[in-house]
């Protein structure tokens, strides 16, 4: 075996072994890593050139520094970009793009290339075509700007190419490796949170028409093939192979080149956004796209245009000069638009230099999923706050993972006291609200000086999400956990259920509002307070149900003892009923109190009851009965004025 193979075989048995520690699988862990150990130690040294003796001592020392006990180290955040490594596109389709390895400045895995199983991809309906090897023999970047798709409808991703190309078109060559004629490839694409391998196998479809291609081509230089190994591999990750249903412009980009972050803008007959964006176009701080929406054969035969198309923004004047990438003839592949015709597109594709714009990037990778209970105070909340004396803006970048769901997320930012858990919709000001269904979602948010916020994310799918932020405030600026204003004393999930007087207390768990005489059967707390402190209640139901929380004043010798009657009197307030949540801060003094939570019309339904304190307090459930032994009986009354009763 020669040193580039064993090299490769090693680095594919410690990606294994640094998955497995991902997911706690210590035994194939240990197993892997056991083995690439064994590979590299039968490397004979002396057969080595200095540059194969310095590529091994770069391995082997990460792994030295790595392996501890036995066991590969990983940072809470390096675990989740492993197990995000597993891409599940349906239940016979699953890959592994593992994150890059970097073992020092000069070398990461991404320079090897190891044997891989590779079946032939999935080709578009009706297409006929056989895989053969491809000869790479042109490695330069002549050509690159003619580049064009025909036969796989990935429009975004040559546009992209296109896009990218302007700007620095030698870039691409440090995605592949190698950079020659080889049987393997690896190529480096930025997805799921991290940059990422993604190997592939020389072998392409090819159709009988030689007039006609499934691979990128250049209409300049037809010996120029490398392009195609990049396009395979970005294939691959989207799961639907040469038969694609595509992407867009802006997340194409992103995926090929990190420093470029995605944004689509509905245009909506707005073409001022456009005149805007045309001054950093021309000092390439951004990168422009326009997409067509759905549209019919008559009108897309009339404008011109191609339903459900990318096209390349290639520069910016009077008129704007458009770029398609599905025309395989140069006359045709530029065209001009003027501003008005920009109604005619759905969208404005947008990526900016974030490394001209932010001094700092934090990323994080949260799994979302979706509360059974949707309420405020069940969905992920995150603490930002700006320490300076003037204003910081921020962008916050959330990215769904391949391959991923139909889904919506709300993202909310409250104005709060100290960067606190939001409570109630209500509570506070809702400074910024945004809504998309876009796999990657730009948020910009300018935070006042001195000011604290707290933001609130909502999915509707179960989601794994990476979280960028970018700012110019310190590295040292992320995203933390919102906490409780006041630590948490008591929480209590439960349900309230139908009673009626009749029912009787033992065991009741409901009873409805005030005005009824079944009130004394909703749940009932003692709440006993030693030093005088706030104290804030907080309880939540079930979609439509108004809910509230009564407190009143009692005695310490009550203690243990419901309520047997609603005393107007005690309450230390009245508020009313409110939809699905109330959120109540009160500053008692020491002493005891009665604390009933109900819901308005006597409903069945669940509840989450929490009660905060900045100092200690005790909260303990009252048990709904009249005393140790309870026989319940029903007497007729028969018209008779007296009655015995038996204790």
């Amino acid at each position: 075996m020669s040193f580039k193979n064993r090299l490769s075989s090693a680095i594919d048995l410690l990606e294994k072994c640094i998955w497995n520690t991902s997911i706690s699988n210590e035994k194939d862990a240990k197993n892997s890593g056991t083995e690439c150990i064994k590979v590299l130690n039968s490397t004979r040294i002396e057969s080595l050139t200095s540059e194969q003796k310095w590529q091994l001592a770069a391995v082997s020392n990460f792994i030295l520094e790595k392996f501890q006990n036995k066991q590969f180290k990983l940072t809470a955040t390096e675990k989740m970009l492993w197990i995000c490594s597993k891409l599940v596109y349906s239940p016979t389709k699953m890959e592994y793009y593992f994150p890059i390895i970097t073992f020092n400045d000069k070398l990461t895995s991404s320079q090897f290339s190891p044997i891989i199983q590779e079946d032939n991809l999935r080709l578009p309906a009706n297409t006929q075509a056989t895989f053969n090897n491809l000869v790479f023999e042109d490695w330069s970047t002549n050509g690159i700007h003619d580049l064009c798709q025909d036969l796989v409808d990935n429009c975004s991703f040559v546009s992209a190419m296109l896009s990218l190309a302007k700007v620095d078109a030698s870039y691409f060559l440090t995605l592949v490796h190698p950079n020659y004629n080889n049987e393997f490839y690896t190529t480096s694409l930025y997805f799921n949170g991290t940059i990422r391998r993604v190997n592939v196998k020389n072998s392409f479809p090819q159709v009988s028409d030689r007039a006609r291609n499934l691979t990128v081509k250049s209409i300049s230089n037809a010996n120029l093939h490398w392009p195609a190994i990049i396009e395979k591999a970005y294939l691959r990750v989207l799961g639907g192979d040469y038969d694609t249903s595509g992407s867009n412009l802006a997340l194409d980009v992103f995926m090929l080149n990190k420093n470029w972050i995605p944004e689509v803008l509905p245009i909506k007959y707005d073409t001022t956004q456009l005149t805007k964006l045309a001054p950093l176009f021309q000092l390439k701080k951004v990168l422009l796209g326009l997409g067509t929406g759905k549209m019919s054969e008559a009108l897309s035969k009339k404008l011109g245009l191609i339903s459900q198309h990318d096209y390349v923004i290639e520069d910016i004047k009077d008129k704007i000069s458009l770029r398609n990438t599905w025309a395989s003839e140069t006359s045709s592949r530029e065209f001009l638009i003027t501003m008005e015709d920009l109604t005619f597109f759905s969208y404005l594709y947008i990526n900016w230099d974030i490394s001209r714009m932010f001094r700092y990037m934090s990323n994080t990778i949260r799994v979302f999923r979706t509360p059974q209970i949707k309420q405020i105070h069940h969905l992920p909340q995150y603490s930002l706050c700006n320490p300076n004396s003037v204003s910081e803006e921020m962008w916050i970048l959330l990215e769904c993972h391949i391959p991923s769901p139909e889904f919506n997320v709300t993202s909310e930012i409250y104005e709060t006291d100290v960067g606190e858990q939001v409570m109630m919709p209500n509570q506070y000001n809702c400074a910024f609200k945004n809504t998309s269904n876009s796999r990657v979602t730009l948020l910009k948010f300018n935070m006042l000086p001195k000011a604290n916020y707290t933001m609130v994310l909502h999915f509707s799918q179960t989601v794994n999400v990476s979280m960028h932020l970018y700012n110019n405030i310190s590295s040292q600026f992320n995203f933390k956990k919102a906490q409780p204003k006041c630590p948490l004393r008591f929480s209590e999930s439960s349900s309230w259920s139908t009673h009626q007087i009749e029912d009787g207390v033992e065991g009741a768990r409901g009873g409805g509002n005030w005005s009824m005489p079944t009130y004394i059967y909703n749940p009932q707390f003692d709440l006993v307070v030693e030093t005088d402190t706030q104290v804030d209640l907080a309880l939540y139901s079930e979609h439509g149900i108004y809910v509230n929380i009564d407190v009143f004043h009692s005695d310490s010798f009550d203690t243990g003892s419901s309520i047997r009657l609603f005393d107007p009197s005690k309450l230390i307030f009245q508020d009313k009923y409110s939809h699905e949540c109330q959120v109540q801060t009160l500053l008692l003094s020491s002493g005891t109190y009665k604390v009933v939570i109900s819901n308005y019309q006597n409903t069945a339904g669940n509840y989450f009851f929490h009660v905060f304190a900045n100092s200690n307090i005790s909260v303990k459930q009252i048990i709904p009965s009249l005393g140790i032994f309870l026989r319940r009986s029903v007497l007729q009354w028969n018209q008779s004025n007296r009655i015995k009763v038996y204790f």
